[in-house]
């Protein structure tokens, strides 16, 4: 039982804004054409975005085969009338003459209409030799940038045409191929009962279907119609070309393939030195090595640019199912500046910046061409600015004397008891003379130390310009309490001792200043941490590296150590007669300190026969 279908009268299709003009009216590719961006009047597209549009435009007329002139030129040129006029050039005098200017035979510009809620793009050709207007078009879609980006595809469809592909395979019916883009929407078939099947599939699959101008799905279609002519149409977004082909179709139904050929190509750019920002019609698209694995088919404005260097800019062909490689040397675009003052040392700032780890003398790397100031600032002088002018690939050299700015610093020196006391003056860590002092310095901060012979102490001045600072120096002693030892005469030796302590003879000793107690382990490693000291050994019945022995005397030191101990803590060594005096208590004729009683373990520290020696801690 045949399938009762609905007849199909006569279509009437009327014709849009993107039905192709016929051949004559179509601009010719070899014609000069300066394209001018788009003017948006009020509609709600912001600058970047009408950027990014102005640049597909120009990039879809490219691919179209329409000969256009440099974009930066035209762009260039309205820039610099915008500059001597103040005015935008969107009216039709201004780019007749922009046109001319930039040696073109004709010129395109555009604009956006907002009609309630969409946007409509309205676009001429203008032949600047004969002054009229050659052609117009017009395509209307969403205020959006994809649906603007449709608009454009349509006026450029509408100037140029698009392009024919080839068929594929079919069976059943007659199949013709049209050298026009002709998508048979004025197509009128004689009304009739008999139907056919129309099998249509795609390579790619999933394309889109028209049929006779209107769209019926996506492959693989299988559909009844009509015996008659048909026009198949398929298409699959801008990556691909679309395809037709005509049908006509018989009792015996028809098989279409489509074959949809890329649209599309890749690219490989890279750069020396590499990282360089890739963009791509004025959008940023990444950094050198960048790969484009897809992109449609057209010429496009190519810039890499990187911090320091020149940018290159560049036309970037992309090719169908091709890849477009571009290499780019990048050229250094900066100078140097060889920097010097007197005295030096002193802090740099390049354009009023402070340039990180720069003291004169040095040389700064990688400056920008043009004119510069450096600032020299040195403490306790005054500043200095010098102007530069640095040079791509050569070194500026910009050098100062420094002027000094003084004040007056007296410095004197006392015990925590309030007695003065003379001592080694260090300001700045060099060795300027003795306290009291007075003398003048520079206008800074300072680090004022005083070594007196119990001590030493430090202090941070800062002394101002033409004024007078004074500071008395605080001195701690280093080593505890210091003891007088009135001098005298006393036996010193032992006849019954070692032979070195024979014979007893008379000696006389002046009178001196001996630390109460032996010098502790907390108080050498003061002196180490100072860096006066090194490290005595350790380990058995060493103190040093002993936790809990800070309060011990210090052992295990030599001679050396021992002499540069006390030199740091602004004393010396006794003598041998010294010390025997002071161990005697002021030379009595005493076996030991306390007198002529035995030794114990409660008096000295001592060898008690247990072989692990007795006395206050054992130490």
């Amino acid at each position: 039982m045949r399938k009762h279908l609905p007849q199909l009268c006569l279509w009437f299709v009327s014709c849009l804004a993107g039905v192709l003009p016929a051949a004559a009216a179509v601009a010719q590719p070899a014609e000069i054409i300066a394209v001018f961006d788009i003017d948006k009047l009020d509609t709600p597209i912001d600058d970047a975005t009408i950027t990014r549009l102005n640049n597909y435009m120009y990039g879809r007329l490219a691919f179209a085969g329409f000969k256009l002139t440099p974009q930066s030129q035209v762009r260039d040129r309205v820039v610099q009338l915008k500059a001597e006029s103040h005015q935008d050039c969107y009216d039709q005098s201004c780019q007749i003459e922009l046109g001319k200017a930039v040696a073109a035979h004709k010129s395109l510009s555009s604009r956006l209409v907002k009609i309630g809620d969409s946007c409509s793009l309205q676009s001429q050709i203008y032949d600047l030799r004969t002054e009229t207007t050659e052609r117009g078009a017009e395509a209307k879609g969403p205020c959006t940038e994809k649906g603007i980006a449709a608009s454009i595809d349509r006026v450029v469809a509408i100037f140029k045409g698009e392009v024919v592909t080839s068929t594929g395979p079919i069976s059943g019916g007659r199949v013709e191929t049209g050298q026009g883009f002709d998508r048979g929407a004025d197509i009128v078939n004689v009304p009739t009962d008999e139907t056919g099947f129309l099998v249509i599939n795609s390579t790619p699959t999933g394309a889109t279907v028209f049929i006779n101008g209107k769209e019926v799905g996506q492959t693989p279609q299988q559909l009844e119609y009509p015996v008659g002519r048909y026009v198949v149409v398929a298409e699959f977004g801008r990556l691909y070309h679309p395809a037709r082909q005509e049908v006509s179709l018989t009792r015996k139904g028809a098989r279409v393939t489509l074959d949809l050929k890329q649209a599309f190509g890749s690219a490989k750019i890279t750069s020396s030195p590499s990282g360089a920002e890739v963009w791509l019609d004025g959008e940023r698209v990444g950094n050198t090595p960048h790969i484009i694995p897809q992109k449609v088919s057209g010429t496009y404005q190519l810039r890499l640019q990187l911090a320091d260097y020149l940018p290159i800019e560049a036309e970037l062909v992309i090719n169908d199912g091709k890849v477009s490689t571009h290499h780019g040397e990048l050229v250094a675009n900066w100078g140097k500046i060889s920097i010097k003052s007197t005295p030096p040392g002193a802090t740099v700032y390049l354009d009023d910046v402070l340039v990180p780890n720069a003291q004169t003398p040095c040389v700064l790397d990688r400056v920008k061409p043009g004119l510069h100031i450096i600032r020299f600032d040195l403490p306790g002088h005054g500043e200095r600015s010098e102007k530069t002018d640095v040079v791509r690939g050569k070194t500026a050299s910009v050098s100062t004397e420094l002027q000094p700015m003084l004040g007056l610093l007296v410095v004197t020196s006392s015990y925590a008891d309030g007695s003065k006391c003379e001592g080694d003056l260090k300001i700045d860590g060099q060795l300027v003379g003795q306290t009291p002092w007075l003398g003048d310095v520079l206008a800074a901060p300072h680090t004022v130390e005083v070594q007196c012979p119990k001590g030493k102490g430090k202090q941070q001045v800062v002394v101002t310009h033409n004024s007078r600072s004074d500071v008395n120096i605080k001195i701690e002693k280093g080593v505890g309490e210091w003891v007088l030892i009135p001098g005298g005469s006393f036996n010193m030796g032992s006849n019954n001792g070692e032979s070195d302590e024979k014979p007893v003879h008379r000696v006389t000793v002046r009178t001196f200043e001996m630390t109460k107690t032996q010098v502790t382990v907390e108080q050498y490693k003061a002196c180490v941490d100072a860096g006066a000291c090194t490290a005595p050994d350790s380990g058995g019945s060493c103190n040093w590296g002993q936790s809990d022995r800070g309060k011990h005397p210090i052992n295990c030191v030599d001679w050396h150590q021992a002499q540069a101990y006390a030199k740091w803590a602004g004393g010396r060594l006794p003598t041998e007669a010294e010390w025997e005096y002071a161990a005697r208590s002021g030379g009595r004729d005493w076996k030991y300190p306390w007198g002529n009683e035995n030794a114990t373990c409660e008096r000295a520290v001592m060898d008690d026969g247990s072989g692990n020696g007795c006395g206050r801690g054992n130490t």
